[in-house]
């Protein structure tokens, strides 16, 4: 015998598999099987019982179809923001500089191809379940609070070690108000001398460098200090004091 807690319990069951069907068609069969039970269910037991079922089809697909409709929305946003994130992904993985999108805990959200090579093997950043790491931890975690407390739009830094060095570059993407700290995103660009270097013809149609502050630029890019930079492109400190400021 049907009754109203029978009813609840098989119209929230369809109402959660509308969702779930949105994302997964296997499970279409099973909201199918579900809204033909309840259906069976809605059938009183009267000579009438045919124009019953129709009344109570009626009944059930006008109580459902806003449901179906917000599923169809939201299956649609879904895939308009996976398209989005592949799309960043593909973008991401072609700079040749490493790049990742990190939380105000320093937790990567998405990291590219290049700033995962550069972790390997390398102590001055690594990747400890999920969240960026820097030698010593605090130069890093320093650098995010000053940039989410608003002492700094931006921020560079540099880790270095016998063996290696970095050069990290961090910046807040959007500037939100203090109560959304924690939900901010940051972006984090990371090189090394190991590092691809960007392009000195891309650098120049992009920006409008000359060939000479292209070249002043990627040394700089790939973790180079000035004075380094100065010395490998055979220019005088001077020289590359100007080119940087232009």
């Amino acid at each position: 015998m049907n009754t109203p807690h029978t009813s609840s319990v098989a119209l929230s069951e369809m109402i959660g598999l509308i969702y779930e069907a949105a994302t997964d068609l296997t499970l279409w069969p099973q909201l199918l099987k579900c809204m033909s039970a309840y259906l069976e269910l809605s059938v009183p037991d009267a000579p009438h019982a045919h124009s019953s079922v129709s009344q109570s089809e009626h009944s059930l697909i006008r109580f459902l179809a806003p449901h179906f409709e917000r599923a169809h929305t939201l299956q649609q946003q879904l895939s308009e923001v996976l398209e989005e994130r592949n799309l960043l992904e593909k973008v991401m993985n072609r700079l040749p500089m490493g790049m990742a999108i990190i939380d105000a805990q320093c937790n990567a959200i998405s990291l590219n191809r290049t700033l995962l090579a550069l972790l390997q093997g390398n102590a001055l950043l690594t990747l400890q379940a999920g969240r960026l790491v820097s030698l010593p931890d605090e130069i890093l975690e320093h650098a995010v609070a000053r940039i989410l407390t608003g002492e700094m739009g931006e921020d560079v830094i540099r880790l270095q070690n016998e063996d290696s060095s970095l050069s990290l570059w961090i910046s807040r993407s959007g500037a939100p108000h203090l109560a959304e700290v924690q939900q901010t995103r940051l972006m984090l660009f990371v090189a090394s001398r190991t590092s691809h270097a960007l392009s000195e013809q891309g650098l120049s149609n992009l920006y409008g460098l000359t060939p000479a502050e292209a070249r002043l630029t990627q040394k700089m890019a790939l973790g180079c200090t000035l004075d380094e930079s100065a010395a490998m492109l055979a220019i005088s400190k001077n020289t590359a004091k100007s080119q940087l400021t232009r």
